[in-house]
């Protein structure tokens, strides 16, 4: 088969003439400013469609696309450094908390100021997870408009709480 110079030259032109970024790497390894913002909201919100929406995205469907981007291999790379990051620092937050609150207890106890010391122990058995504040929400269901039944009714609700009234 004869090859026609012409043709030979024309091709050597076009693979000259491509654009680089036909070539570019399909998958870089750097993040985009907007996959780092992606990447940073997403780690404050635990939600992909409110990380996406931060980026600028305005178009249809944003929770497909903050999906998507979810998967992608370079922003969970991203995502898993920023974690063992945070709870690190985390970490030493807590502890540094922790050794404060004993250091407030002793030094209450040393000076006598015992509802110091009750309060630093209270703050850390919160901390440490032995103590939850319980809080009543009453809500009505119905309305009442006489007084006297409006008085029954809280009286009843008391009874079953267990609140003496007075």
């Amino acid at each position: 088969m004869k090859e026609i110079p012409e043709l030979e030259a024309a091709k050597e032109l076009v693979r000259k003439e491509r654009p680089k970024i036909l070539f570019k790497k399909r998958y870089r390894e750097d993040l985009s400013p907007e996959e780092e913002l992606f990447c940073r909201e997403y780690l404050l919100h635990g939600n992909a469609t409110q990380a996406i929406k931060a980026t600028g995205y305005e178009g249809r469907n944003p929770s497909v696309i903050g999906s998507n981007w979810l998967k992608r291999p370079r922003i969970q790379k991203k995502l898993a450094r920023l974690k063992t990051r945070d709870e690190a620092q985390a970490d030493m937050t807590r502890d540094i908390y922790l050794a404060m609150l004993k250091d407030t207890y002793q030094r209450a106890m040393a000076d006598g100021d015992y509802s110091g010391a009750n309060r630093a122990m209270e703050l850390i058995g919160k901390h440490l997870g032995y103590l939850v504040d319980q809080k009543a929400v009453f809500t009505a269901t119905k309305k009442i408009e006489n007084p006297e039944a409006m008085q029954a009714e809280v009286q009843r609700l008391a009874r079953i709480a267990g609140v003496p009234l007075e």
